[in-house]
């Protein structure tokens, strides 16, 4: 099943927060590449599923995370992501 929602239109709110404290907040729609783009052209390399969680990377404020830190990102009304870093 195809999704046709279009979010890059929605302004939504993003945050990312890092053991409880907001380290970014912005909209979707300041993404320097826009959904479409980067499902593009990550499926060019990486086999995607529904339900797959696309992190990019962040601009400036986030800072470098450590082993044990909490993160919880957000955007919208989309159901909230939290979870601990640890090694790989």
């Amino acid at each position: 099943e195809e999704c046709s929602l279009d979010l890059n239109t929605l302004q939504l709110d993003m945050s990312c927060c890092v053991n409880g404290e907001t380290r970014q907040q912005s909209k979707l729609n300041c993404m320097i590449w826009n959904i479409e783009e980067t499902i593009s052209i990550l499926s060019q390399y990486y086999r995607l599923t529904a339900g797959d969680l696309i992190l990019t990377g962040t601009p400036a404020g986030v800072s470098p995370l450590q082993i044990g830190d909490s993160v919880r990102v957000s955007c919208g009304d989309i159901p909230e992501c939290t979870f601990q870093v640890s090694e790989s």
